[in-house]
């Protein structure tokens, strides 16, 4: 009866700890990966890649000056932003992150500020 009891005590804390890490509203602990531009792409392929991406699905109004993940001259800040919205829309149906060789996998939240990073657990 002891044992029973210890082992329901047990699952029940690990119920009562999931359940209070997914209260906390973070998106980070269920969510990664995002798709991040990459620090050694060429900002002229980069260009091409986000200008794709943009006119293809991206939700790109955030990156518009005046928009919360606008970075004025930063346009591998801005291109991450496109590539991982992209990515995350596309990544059900097996949507890589690549875009030419100019973006790459991260599991660190790249969300900064009020720019909120898209990420879409499944």
């Amino acid at each position: 009866m002891a044992r029973a009891s210890a082992i329901a005590i047990v699952v029940f804390s690990c119920f009562l700890i999931l359940v209070l890490q997914l209260a906390d509203g973070s998106e980070s602990k269920l969510c990664p990966p995002w798709c991040v531009t990459r620090l050694d792409a060429s900002v002229a392929r980069v260009n091409i890649s986000f200008d794709w991406i943009c006119e293809n699905g991206a939700d790109c109004r955030p990156i518009r000056p005046g928009g919360p993940c606008y970075v004025e001259g930063d346009i591998k800040a801005m291109s991450s932003y496109a590539f991982n919205d992209y990515f995350q829309k596309t990544r059900p149906s097996g949507g890589l992150c690549d875009y030419g060789e100019v973006a790459t996998i991260s599991n660190e939240d790249p969300s900064h500020g009020a720019c909120n990073f898209t990420c879409t657990p499944y």
